[in-house]
Order: C-alpha cells, then structure tokens, then sequence
C-alpha cells in the first residue's frame, strides 16, 4: 500500500522531506506535525488528511503540494516562511 501514517505523530527534517513514489500516496497526518527545513520542499500526487494537523515549511523559498486526490484541513494548518503553492482537484474544508 502507498500510506503513510502519522496520526498523532511528529515529523522533522532539518533539510528536505523527500516522498517518491509514481503512485497516489494517502498521508494521514490527523493531529500530527510535520515540518521541512530545506528552502523547496514539493509533495506529489498525494491525498492529504491533515484534520487538526500542522504542516509547516521552515525554508525560505517555495512549498508545492500537489494533491490529486482529496484535502482534509478541518481544523488543520499548512503553513510556509516561504511561498506556497496548493494546488488540488477535492477538498474537505
């Protein structure tokens, strides 16, 4: 399966968080914190359940989500000290 669960967890990289995968991923970051320090950081043809969750990018340049399944930010937070470019096709919230 292509899921990556973090629920409830915590996630750093003082650089880039790199996820390659050709196929959809689910990442389940429900109540969970993930943070990138690399100035890019890109996520790639994945689905998003960030209800209640944090996803900071802590770089100074461009974050790129790129979500071809759905977004769940109820009550969540994506946030960047850079730019940030969301593009999705669904969304919950």
């Amino acid at each position: 399966s292509n899921n990556i669960d973090n629920q409830f967890g915590i996630l750093i990289a003082d650089e880039e968080i790199d996820i390659k995968n050709p196929a959809n991923i689910q990442l389940n970051n429900q109540a969970g914190f993930i943070q990138a320090g690399s100035s890019n950081w890109v996520l790639n043809n994945i689905q998003l359940n960030n209800a209640k969750g944090t996803i900071w990018h802590s770089g100074n340049g461009n974050a790129e989500l790129n979500l071809l399944g759905n977004l769940n930010n109820d009550r969540g937070s994506i946030v960047s000290e850079g730019n940030l470019d969301l593009e999705l096709q669904h969304s919950n919230s």
